[in-house]
């Protein structure tokens, strides 16, 4: 699931959180699998990683630009 920075940018701030929130519990999940199985996983974490950045990215815009942390 690649997350496009144009389409974040319409969302919410109060869905950017939840979309961050999402994306950082199934990292966790995704670690704690191949941790546990033994499984090559590396691409899921790597875009799980970026996509993760992205939201981040784009939630710090959106509250630079109301002035602050909502």
């Amino acid at each position: 699931m690649r997350l496009k920075a144009g389409a974040l940018r319409e969302l919410s701030v109060e869905d950017l959180h939840k979309k961050a929130t999402d994306l950082s519990g199934e990292l966790f999940k995704i670690r704690i699998e191949a941790r546990s199985a033994r499984t090559a996983t590396s691409p899921k974490v790597r875009n799980l990683r970026r996509d993760l950045a992205r939201v981040k990215t784009v939630l710090g815009e959106k509250e630079k630009e109301s002035g602050g942390k909502e």
